[in-house]
């Protein structure tokens, strides 16, 4: 809490990195000091934050985070870059809503300008609804053209990668968009070739890069499944034994 003070008084700080490593539950008090010196870097242009969450740790968080009156304002931030990490049972955020549409908005709200987001998430499940939560909340960030996810061991299926699909028609100010999964497979050669064909025809993502790692497949049939979809529209694909990369606007640089 005293090093939380101490930034808070850096008013005129431009860039910060946080990271949390095995980090317990916080407590009220601690949730309250950090928003009220979190919302004095009123200059804050460059965030990154990394959070890797103690496993079992968090079991009270929806119950505090219901508690905390307003999201942090940082009206001059344009770059995010994030890292979140929940292993273990609790970690399917999914079931207890506690991503909902209503908090996501409002803390994307408080980052007006923001221009690039980058996440990364380790070992943490989510569902449909929260990826279509997380675009709905972005919607409205009317300078956002950047923005990518990577998933880690994250048990992604079918249906997660028809809602990035889904929640894409909701930003369409994006002029790049990332997906990378990493994980045992769940996710079939069909979903895959209709997600990266459907993206394919936004016209407003002058790029996109779509990678999937540990598929699955035997490498003849990646092979096959990269050459249809470079067959269908103006992709490019790059594949090896367990991952095939697709991309548009990537591979001409």
């Amino acid at each position: 809490m005293h090093l939380n003070k101490a930034i808070g008084n850096c008013t005129f700080l431009r860039s910060l990195e946080w990271i949390d490593v095995n980090m317990p539950e916080r407590s009220e008090e601690w949730r309250k000091g950090d928003q009220h010196y979190q919302s004095r870097l009123r200059c804050l242009e460059n965030l990154r934050y990394s959070g890797i969450v103690q496993k079992g740790t968090l079991k009270n968080e929806k119950l505090n985070q219901g508690q905390t009156s307003k999201a942090y304002k940082f009206p001059k931030v344009k770059n995010v870059y994030a890292v979140f990490s929940i292993p273990g049972e609790w970690a399917n955020m999914g079931i207890g809503n506690d991503f909902d549409e209503m908090h996501l908005t409002q803390v994307l709200e408080g980052f007006p300008q923001l221009q690039v987001l980058k996440v990364k998430i380790i070992k943490t499940m989510s569902n449909y609804q929260d990826i279509i939560n997380t675009f709905t909340g972005m919607s409205n960030l009317q300078n956002i053209h950047h923005l990518e996810f990577e998933y880690l061991n994250c048990r992604l299926s079918d249906i997660e990668i028809i809602a990035f699909v889904h929640g894409l028609m909701k930003v369409k100010q994006l002029k790049y968009f990332s997906l990378k999964i990493i994980q045992n497979s769940d996710i079939s050669e069909d979903c895959i070739e209709k997600a990266s064909d459907a993206i394919s025809k936004f016209d407003n993502l002058s790029k996109f890069d779509l990678y999937f790692r540990r598929l699955s497949l035997h490498p003849l049939g990646i092979a096959e499944l990269g050459r249809r979809i470079e067959n269908s529209g103006n992709i490019h694909c790059s594949c090896s034994k367990e991952s095939i990369h697709i991309a548009k606007g990537i591979f001409e640089e």
